[in-house]
């Protein structure tokens, strides 16, 4: 079902969707409003969901985990709040998006069971993180994005576990300490970003063919000769 970039309005509809075996569920870009209700949870047989750009409010439901085959999920552009629900079980969720939202509270330690994804964009919400071993255990994620929310403390050094982390970006936030050695090491990382922190420190080689790298409005100091082995280098800022 593909109802995406029209003028539908009103409650999404998800509690008429049951009786009809969908793979695909698409609404994006409508101007839907209300709440996902707990219907949600019949959907069992739907691979991609995609509730984007609309004007969605409450929380993101926590029958959602009961959707087995559930591969792609986006609720990014609405008005959603409260917390991330437990995602365990989810085991072939490749894709989630739910960024610009207002959601908030911590990083859920269900993460640490999506053996299977590949994209996570969390930018522009409200999330805190103060234990990132879940996330750490994500082996074939590739590209992470906690842009723009309230995480304040240090990155730890335990980045060993994403090693097919090509794009992460944690701008925006108030991120404290130094770079790990860790991040430095990431051999598959095409793009970094860590503008708009409160880091310091000096700025190692890194190992991974970056192509795009910004590191400015922090307090990093030192040799800047690390930026001679950015052999593949598009975009850099330093400032």
């Amino acid at each position: 079902m593909n109802l995406s970039v029209n003028n539908f309005y009103g409650n999404i509809p998800v509690d008429y969707l049951p009786f009809i075996p969908l793979r695909t569920v698409d609404m994006s870009s409508n101007a839907f409003t209300g709440q996902l209700t707990s219907g949600i949870q019949f959907l069992t047989s739907v691979a991609f969901v995609n509730f984007s750009n609309n004007r969605i409010s409450g929380t993101v439901p926590g029958q959602i985990v009961f959707l087995n085959n559930l591969e792609t999920a986006d609720f990014s552009n609405n008005f959603l709040n409260g917390i991330i629900p437990s995602l365990a079980g989810l085991n072939n969720l490749r894709t989630l998006r739910v960024n610009n939202n207002r959601l908030s509270g911590r990083v859920p330690a269900s993460f640490a069971s999506l053996q299977n994804i590949v994209e996570i964009n969390a930018a522009n919400n409200s999330f805190i993180i103060d234990d990132w071993s879940a996330l750490n255990k994500l082996s074939n994620l590739v590209s992470l994005v906690l842009s723009d929310n309230l995480i304040s403390s240090e990155l730890p050094d335990s980045f060993s576990g994403m090693q097919s982390l090509a794009n992460l970006d944690l701008s925006g936030n108030t991120i404290t300490g130094v770079i790990p050695s860790q991040i430095f090491g990431l051999t598959a990382l095409k793009t970094l970003n860590l503008s708009r922190n409160l880091m310091f420190g000096e700025v190692s080689q890194f190992k991974g063919d970056l192509t795009e790298l910004d590191l400015s409005a922090n307090a990093f100091n030192g040799s800047t000769s690390f930026v001679s082995y950015l052999s593949s280098i598009n975009e850099l800022n330093i400032r």
